[in-house]
């Protein structure tokens, strides 16, 4: 089997001017531009997803006072300590 999958895609004829000249610039091939944009776009919605589990989760489990207080505290102490020059 295969490793890879040849596909054709349809863009529209400015995109793709735009697209030739940014891979001609960087050395690559349309193959490698491309792969590097799904790849992009892949961990740009799997970021997504996270912040969204993470704001799910605060939204069912806050912190209450009691358990930022000492957070807070400590990010105060360690400001007092710094010089600014």
């Amino acid at each position: 089997m295969k490793k890879v999958i040849k596909t054709a895609i349809s863009i529209p004829k400015i995109e793709y001017k735009k697209i030739e000249l940014l891979r001609v610039q960087m050395g690559i091939t349309r193959s490698q531009l491309l792969m590097d944009a799904f790849r992009d776009w892949i961990d740009h919605r799997e970021k997504l997803e996270l912040e969204r589990r993470h704001v799910e989760g605060y939204k069912r489990h806050p912190e209450n006072l009691s358990e930022i207080t000492p957070l807070l505290k400590a990010d105060l102490t360690a400001w007092e300590k710094e010089t600014w020059e």
